[in-house]
């Protein structure tokens, strides 16, 4: 009985980080600070602090690959992971961040 409810509550898991992983658009979302299009997460500011635009933003993603893999999302660039998205939430690992406004694309 105990091995059913393990494996209920492990299935039960693996649906809701299928279920809830966030996409590119909540990724462009994520980085201009916008109100998020989909049923949230938790209201935090963009890497920038909400303060580059949809533009930068936009130019920031088309340099960017998005890997969705079953269960989260990475984005890379240059060949580096920098966000996961997981339970539809965006993870930073701190090793580039978005252009500032107004400065050309890297």
């Amino acid at each position: 009985m105990k091995t059913f409810f393990i494996s209920l509550l492990t299935l039960t898991l693996l649906a809701a980080a299928v279920f809830t992983r966030p996409s590119a658009a909540s990724f462009r979302d994520f980085l201009t600070g916008a109100e998020p299009r989909v049923a949230p997460s938790v209201a935090l500011p963009g890497p920038a602090g909400g303060a580059i635009g949809t533009a930068d933003a936009q130019q920031y993603l088309d340099g960017c690959s998005v890997s969705d893999r079953i269960l989260w999302v990475d984005v890379s660039r240059d060949g580096r992971t920098i966000y996961t998205g997981a339970f539809g939430h965006w993870f930073g690992h701190g090793t580039a961040a978005p252009p500032a406004p107004g400065s050309p694309g890297r």
